[in-house]
Parts: structure tokens; sequence; C-alpha cells
């Protein structure tokens, strides 16, 4: 008799339809991680504004300058007189950290952070001010970073210039 080694048809199509299913079951798994590892990096981009902040405003306290990359687009340093106002300052720190490399970690085509009444999208920071003035005391920097689509669903921050403490709400 001759026997034909080999498998049938039947154990193919289960074999095929396994890995069909594993398959699957890890696309959607890697798609929850990517997604995951992206929120993580935007909030990471925002402790990373919100340290800058503090510690140019501590070298504010050492000396008159600061030096920032301040020009968008450009990796010029100048020198910025600590007495700028709040507006333009956010301004700078924004272009010197984008200047730096920081991108929306959902579209690298974008920065990781706004400001001057520009739109903003998913992995962004967008860079607010209120009271324009080194001298004024409630003068602030805000911060709202959206990590989904839902605008409901951000992260606030915010501190006030002459105090370097900030908080941070989900």
């Amino acid at each position: 008799m001759n026997f034909k080694k080999g498998f049938t048809l039947i154990e193919l199509l289960v074999v095929i339809a396994i890995l069909g299913i594993l398959s699957t079951i890890g696309v959607v798994a890697y798609n929850n991680y990517t997604t995951s590892a992206k929120i993580t990096v935007t909030k990471n981009n925002l402790y990373s504004l919100l340290q800058f902040y503090e510690e140019q405003l501590a070298l504010c306290k050492l000396s008159q300058n600061i030096e920032l990359m301040s020009d968008e687009n450009n990796q010029k340093i100048n020198k910025i007189p600590c007495s700028t106002g709040s507006g333009y300052l956010s301004h700078y720190v924004v272009n010197h950290l984008n200047n730096s490399g920081y991108k929306n970690p959902f579209n690298q085509d974008q920065p990781a952070f706004v400001t001057k009444g520009r739109p903003y999208s998913k992995g962004q920071t967008y860079n607010g001010v209120g009271g324009n003035s080194n001298t004024n005391p409630n003068a602030n920097w805000w911060f709202r970073t959206k990590i989904n689509d839902d605008n409901n669903q951000m992260i606030q921050s915010s501190f006030f210039r002459n105090e370097i403490k900030y908080e941070i709400r989900d």
C-alpha cells in the first residue's frame, strides 16, 4: 500500500483559522499599546514644558536674561530679558522646546506645543496666558493638553509667574 504523508485540507484550514484569530488579537493589542504609549509621551511633554518653565523662572531670579531658541523654526539662541511679558515669554518658551525636537506623538509633522491662538489637536499642549506683565502678581500661564479627540477630556494645568509651582488636573 502506498500511503502519502501530509495534512488534510481540513487540518490546514483549522491551522489558518487559528493563525488568523491570533493575528487579529495581536493587532488589536498592538494598537492599544501604541495609543497608550503616545498618551504617555504627550503627558511627559507637558511635564517637560512645566519643568522647563520652572527652570527658566528660577534662572530669572539669578540673572537678568535667559537664553532660548526663541524664534520659530530657528535654532539660534537669543538672550531674552527676564522682564519680558508673560505672553511673549510663553511664545519664546514654546518655540524653544519645539526647536529642541519636541513633536506631537500622534502626528510627527506637528509640534508638541502651540500658543498665540493657534488651533491644537490630539497630542499637543496649548500654552495660554493670563495677565501679560512680568510685574503683575496674578500673571499666569495655563495649559490644555489633548490626549484624545474628546475636547471634554484634557489635562489642564496652570501656575503663576511669581509662584513657581503648578497643579495638574486630569
